[in-house]
């Protein structure tokens, strides 16, 4: 992995804060995807660096020349990595949406993305979840106490200041 001349240091001090990867997953499609969006929201009001992107808007561009099926999925996968990578790296707390992730499709992610590691947040009642989730929200919970959870959450693993909590 070839990088430039700007270290994490470099980019911790200009953006307050570390890059991150965010995969909320869960069974209700709508669900993730809304609960992404609101979470880079509130780190956007916040000041600090943050880019939501669905997982569907990557399978229509990054990866619109992949076809439909299991073997054209894991090649979605690899792009979705690598591109967490970059954007990881730049310093971004990127956050992404995938409904139903299983086991497989987050380890992989998660080796992709190394040395960084990822925040899985899995939304629900705790059934057909991720044993690799970071944390488990009930989806009852109204938006602003998950956001607040997960920005907590951010905030002790030394991802963000504890200020913006």
């Amino acid at each position: 992995w070839e990088t430039g001349l700007v270290t994490p240091r470099d980019r911790l001090v200009r953006n307050r804060h570390v890059g991150k990867t965010v995969i909320v997953t869960g069974p209700a499609a709508k669900a993730v995807q809304e609960f992404g969006k609101e979470l880079e929201l509130r780190l956007f009001k916040l000041n600090l660096s943050s880019y939501f992107l669905g997982f569907s808007s990557l399978s229509r561009g990054l990866a619109s020349d992949v076809q439909d099926n299991r073997s054209e999925h894991d090649a979605q996968i690899q792009r979705l990595g690598e591109l967490a990578r970059i954007l990881t790296d730049a310093g971004l707390i990127f956050i992404t949406a995938l409904p139903s992730a299983d086991g497989y499709t987050v380890e992989r992610l998660k080796v992709l993305n190394q040395p960084n590691e990822l925040l899985v947040v899995a939304l629900g009642d705790g059934e057909n979840h991720s044993e690799n989730a970071s944390i488990t929200i009930r989806e009852t919970v109204p938006v602003e106490e998950k956001v607040d959870t997960v920005l907590s959450l951010l905030a002790d693993h030394r991802v963000i200041p504890d200020y913006c909590i």
